[in-house]
């Protein structure tokens, strides 16, 4: 896919691709490494610690699975 440079002020920006984005999990304000390794500019997502409110967002109807059940208690459990 070609994306090109624009101006941006005194610099230049590029757009990333919606589908990208996606793909790549990002969101707004995103960070993102960048450097240059031969004639190569690479662009790469920087891990965040998710946090758990974001996490259980994600739970749906579709994606939740039924309990499990492990076997009854084995020790001094208290249920």
């Amino acid at each position: 896919m070609l994306i090109y440079l624009k101006k941006w002020g005194n610099s230049f920006s590029i757009r990333v691709p919606n589908n990208f984005v996606k793909e790549l999990d990002l969101q707004m304000n995103s960070a993102i490494e960048a450097h240059i390794d031969g004639h190569k500019l690479v662009l790469e997502p920087v891990a965040t610690e998710k946090k758990l409110k974001d996490l259980l967002a994600k739970i749906t109807d579709d994606n939740l699975h039924k309990e499990i059940t492990t076997g009854g208690a084995q020790g001094k459990e208290v249920w």
